[in-house]
């Protein structure tokens, strides 16, 4: 069950959310931001906290992420169509794009994630092997603004296979909910108002689908 601390329509009708409805809120193919036109669904992901857990992402197992308030998610990933056999081969230099939706048991559990995990403790894993593959090499803030409540960005710069592969990273909150867009480029840069532009239309849905 979720708890409010705030009396706004918006923050209340989030924090009434279930799981069940987090699906509705990802952005289809259609609704990406020009640039991303023509980008493929690569996945659609049931983010439960031992999924979650699984990824090695927050460094935490399923009962630590519980501990923090996390109830579970749902991430639909896009690529840009393969055109070459490796990463370093490929052509395209924006390679990937997401848009996920997590809840929490409180608001306060969403803003503690944003500063906490997303921000500190990513910025503190600068230099380390990651999870997924390769060695995380830089960590810059990244300007949020323009959302309902606390948001924040970062650019995580890795190095896989040769290649710098940049991560433009928006985490925002609405009420119990926490959204995140990112997307992911083949060479050292920002893409701010990609990334912006895409977590403000995630968060538009999000509001449609609260407010029915």
């Amino acid at each position: 069950m979720t708890e409010v601390r705030t009396g706004g329509r918006l923050d209340v009708d989030a924090c009434g959310m279930g799981l069940g409805d987090l699906p509705l809120m990802l952005l289809d193919g259609a609704d990406l931001p020009a640039d991303l036109r023509g980008f493929e669904t690569l996945a659609d992901r049931d983010l439960d906290n031992e999924a979650m857990a699984s990824t090695g992402l927050s460094g935490r197992n399923a009962s630590g992420l519980a501990d923090l308030g996390r109830l579970g998610g749902v991430a639909r990933e896009f690529a840009a169509p393969r055109g070459a056999a490796t990463l370093a081969e490929e052509p395209a230099e924006i390679l990937q794009a997401a848009t996920v939706v997590h809840l929490f048991r409180g608001p306060l559990d969403v803003e503690h994630w944003i500063d906490q995990v997303f921000i500190k403790e990513m910025r503190e894993r600068v230099g380390q092997d990651e999870p997924e593959g390769g060695r995380l090499t830089g960590a810059e803030l990244v300007e949020a603004r323009g959302f309902h409540e606390h948001a924040a960005g970062l650019m995580l710069l890795h190095q896989m296979q040769g290649v710098d592969i940049a991560s433009t990273i928006i985490d925002f909150q609405l009420g119990c909910l926490l959204g995140v867009a990112y997307v992911v480029a083949k060479r050292d840069v920002v893409l701010r108002e990609l990334a912006t532009d895409l977590a403000q239309r995630l968060e538009r849905r999000m509001v449609s689908v609260v407010l029915g």
